[in-house]
């Protein structure tokens, strides 16, 4: 993620605001290339911000519960607006590229990372039949989830909201999440837990044997985050 130095620097990246940030996982990313901007992250879920608030102190990161479709902050408040892995969690993703936008500065910079589903190596595919299965439990469930999609796809959504793409480069975490037999069980019994919240339904039975061929190719070939694409864009 340093490239993203390539595109935009500190004179530039003076307030940043993260979309969706969660748990504030690339909030923790972005405090460390830009050490001297002011951060704020914002998700509708009270739950993650009180955890990504727990990881900092009063200071430059602030955290907020707040809707990604209607951001409370004046127009052209941000130098830099991101959004990281939750655009497949947006049924409006146009409303919050909208928004983006609003509150982005005239010459500021919308980033845009997202994983995609294809061109993976084998410990990636065993991550996306992990991630893709709790996608189609969600929307069992009647949770928007939708699956990755292609790196193209992506791409060509992001130029479809009427954004300008000045720059993109690929993000891999090279990085084994099932390190010893412990942690595979971790993995599995999670997996499990996901499958169980659809025990009620008659699709639940299919979905069970997804349990032993997520554990054979763990251990077959570990458990790799997908790729993302970072697309660094600006308004037309």
């Amino acid at each position: 993620m340093k490239r993203l130095l390539n595109y935009i620097n500190s004179d530039n990246a003076g307030s940043i605001l993260d979309i969706g940030t969660g748990g504030g996982e690339f909030v923790k990313i972005l405090a460390s290339l830009f050490p001297d901007a002011k951060i704020t992250g914002i998700d509708p879920d009270s739950e993650s911000i009180k955890s990504a608030s727990g990881e900092y102190g009063s200071g430059r990161v602030q955290f907020f519960v707040m809707s990604a479709e209607t951001i409370d902050f004046p127009s052209a408040s941000f130098n830099v607006v991101t959004i990281s892995n939750a655009l497949h969690h947006l049924p409006d993703r146009e409303s919050v590229v909208n928004e983006m936008k609003r509150v982005v500065s005239p010459e500021g910079y919308l980033v845009i990372s997202e994983l995609y589903s294809d061109n993976l190596n084998p410990a990636q595919e065993v991550q996306k039949l992990y991630h893709h299965t709790r996608s189609r439990v969600d929307r069992m469930l009647g949770l928007y989830h939708h699956e990755t999609w292609q790196r193209d796809e992506i791409i060509k959504m992001v130029s479809g909201f009427g954004l300008r793409i000045t720059g993109s480069f690929d993000s891999e975490k090279k990085v084994n999440l099932i390190g010893n037999e412990q942690e595979l069980e971790n993995w599995v019994e999670k997996m499990k837990q996901n499958i169980e919240r659809i025990k009620h339904l008659p699709e639940y039975e299919t979905f069970l044997p997804l349990v032993d061929e997520f554990r054979a190719k763990a251990q077959m070939y570990g458990f790799q985050p997908a790729t993302n694409v970072v697309l660094i864009c600006q308004k037309q």
